[in-house]
């Protein structure tokens, strides 16, 4: 399924984070497991919904499975709404650069002030890949 598929219940997801015994980072990037969520909106959504991305994603309550599904639809709709998230050379299909990178929380600022609590945003690799982090706001 697709995070915006209206079949995508907050149960549905929690009943999908259950049978996985993976980290959320690595699942939320498996487009076998969620299709069309790429690196930076999976670092976004993880930090709206305050997870941190190598948690498990078999051990999330009801409440916070529920919260980071409704953190990837907002981060999704922002970015549709934003027409993408232009870094270097990315083109909607009118040849126009997207402005949700105006807007990001998280992604590409390292060392930067979270905007939510103000501590450094840290950048690791998960799951092969660069991950911004706020280690209050996500805290392992």
């Amino acid at each position: 399924p697709e995070p915006l598929d209206p079949g995508l219940t907050a149960e549905r997801f929690h009943a999908m984070l259950l049978a996985r015994r993976r980290r959320l980072k690595d699942l939320l990037l498996d487009q076998t497991f969620l299709a069309g969520l790429g690196n930076i909106y999976v670092d976004e959504a993880l930090w709206k919904a305050r997870l941190h991305p190598r948690r498990l994603g078999s051990t999330l309550a009801e409440e916070e499975s529920a919260r980071l599904r409704d953190a990837m639809c907002a981060v999704l709709r922002r970015a549709i709404a934003a027409r993408g998230t232009t870094l270097r050379d990315y083109r909607d299909a009118f040849n126009t650069p997207g402005s949700n990178q105006d807007g990001l929380a998280v992604y590409g600022r390292a060392g930067e002030p979270c905007l939510r609590c103000g501590a450094a945003i840290t950048r690791d690799i998960v799951a092969g890949r660069g991950t911004h982090i706020c280690p209050v706001c996500q805290g392992e």
